[in-house]
């Protein structure tokens, strides 16, 4: 018993250290993200938008995946750091090309437009998979 309560109080620093910083990637994704995107997705959330609330879940998930992936394949902070700023700009891109190739799709979601919204989130959710994938190696 000695041993995993010796185990515990050696592996809780590091778990505490990579726990917040990938928080802390996440956090600074979600905000470039909403820097990025030209509509302001919490104002059409509370307006009862559903389509924002959709594309805001499919970028929180599509942005946690691949950290989640860099934080279950990292080796040290900084390489979790790295791989985490990796992910986030595939999956900041990501949106950016989906944009690109779907016209109007901001303006369909601010109208609340639920098949753009869901077209949005689920490309990126996918594209997070796949970015966790190729980051976890």
């Amino acid at each position: 018993m000695t041993a995993v309560f010796d185990s515990l109080a050696a592996g809780m620093p590091v778990l505490v250290t990579h726990f917040l910083a990938a928080i802390a990637i996440f956090v600074v994704g979600v905000v470039i993200y909403n820097w990025l995107t030209p509509f302001h997705e919490l104002g059409l959330i509370r307006e009862g938008n559903a389509a924002a609330g959709v594309s805001a879940a499919g970028a929180t998930i599509g942005l946690a995946l691949p950290i989640a992936g860099a934080l279950a394949g990292s080796v040290n902070l900084f390489d979790l750091v790295v791989w985490g700023a990796v992910a986030l700009v595939i999956q900041l891109l990501t949106f950016v090309i989906v944009a690109v190739v779907i016209r109007r799709l901001v303006e369909a979601i601010g109208r609340g437009e639920m098949a753009s919204a869901l077209l949005l989130a689920g490309v990126q959710i996918s594209v997070g998979m796949i970015n966790a994938a190729a980051v976890r190696g």
